[in-house]
């Protein structure tokens, strides 16, 4: 007898109810082996389960198209997925292979009573999420009108105080970024206004650490991202777009309007006059670029991507092992450096 066990945990899970992939596994082993299995495959991931797009129950949905296992064991009906709609599509998958499906937590039958039992702890189970999800934005709401900050988004330039949910400054760093606006602006000993793609290798020739979300090196798109967050003026803004997950790697951002959003005092780095004149000149760059471009494109500078709102670039015209790659436009933080 094959038989598949499915194990899943969230990194929030894990920290607040104790749940583990060896905890699961093990006793999932443990039960396949009592039922009979002489052949136990795992199916492991770490992902929410909100959306069926994980790799481990992928890989498990594909071996029972297959018709390949006996018995499909996990811990519960929520380790499937925590949406009620999913369990059922899974469920049938399961069933159609001619799998039985065996839970930890309870004795399950392919029965109207056992269907039925199934489909009360999915719906539970989604109401829990949409309640966790729930308290956990009033959280974080709640502490931003107290003043504080909600999260670390690990600010280049400060520290984040996680008792006092404040961000003081990192004084190495911010004079990293009193440096990146004074060259925008006026440049350095050596040369006049410099543009991002120059900031970037000056930092990396000083051998100056990036920031942490940067990977390994500066990049222009770092660069702008710091020339252009208002934070260093003294305030962080919250609540100026709405996030919502469409799929395990995948979200749909909108903007809110400006009154909306919720500010809280920072430590400023750099004075507002600075920063509106770095957006000026940031703009004045945008300008100059579309017209010293080589080639004119049709929509050049009036399209946006749909999912961060920013302004589409051109990857122009290019040979690529020994073929023609024809222009397209691309959202600048996936367009590769150059």
């Amino acid at each position: 007898m094959r038989a598949a066990i499915y194990c899943r945990v969230s990194t929030r899970e894990q920290a607040e109810s104790g749940y583990s992939i060896p905890d699961q596994v093990r006793n999932c082993s443990k039960k396949a082996k009592e039922l009979g299995a002489t052949v136990v495959e795992e199916f492991l991931d770490k992902e929410s389960g909100a959306f069926l797009e994980r790799p481990g129950l992928e890989k498990l949905r594909h071996s029972l198209q297959q018709n390949y296992f006996d018995l499909v064991i996990t811990k519960s009906p929520d380790r499937l997925s925590r949406n009620i709609t999913h369990q059922l599509i899974l469920r049938e998958e399961i069933i159609k292979s001619g799998a039985e499906l065996k839970f930890l937590t309870f004795e399950w039958q392919n029965t109207p009573d056992g269907r039925m039992l199934m489909n009360v702890q999915g719906v539970i189970s989604d109401y829990e999420r949409e309640v966790i999800r729930e308290r956990t934005m009033m959280g974080r709401r709640s502490k931003v009108l107290a003043g504080k900050i909600p999260l670390n988004s690990h600010v280049y330039g400060y520290f984040f105080d996680n008792e006092q949910s404040k961000y003081y400054i990192n004084e190495q760093e911010a004079q990293v970024v009193r440096d990146i606006y004074k060259w925008l602006l006026k440049g350095d000993e050596l040369s006049g206004p410099m543009g991002g793609v120059s900031i970037a290798k000056k930092l990396a020739e000083k051998g100056i650490k990036p920031p942490r979300r940067a990977k390994d090196s500066w990049a222009k798109a770092t660069i702008y991202k710091i020339l252009k967050n208002p934070i260093y003026t003294g305030t962080a803004y919250f609540y100026r777009e709405k996030k919502r997950k469409t799929g395990l790697h995948t979200i749909e951002i909108t903007k809110r309007p400006e009154s909306d959003w919720l500010a809280v005092p920072v430590p400023p780095i750099i004075d507002q006059k600075t920063f509106e004149a770095a957006q000026r000149k940031l703009s004045e760059n945008a300008r100059g670029n579309r017209r010293n471009t080589k080639y004119k494109y049709l929509l050049q500078g009036l399209i946006f991507c749909e999912v961060c709102g920013r302004r589409m670039a051109i990857n122009p015209e290019r040979m690529r092992n020994s073929k023609k790659v024809p222009a397209y436009y691309v959202c600048p933080k996936d367009r590769p450096n150059e």
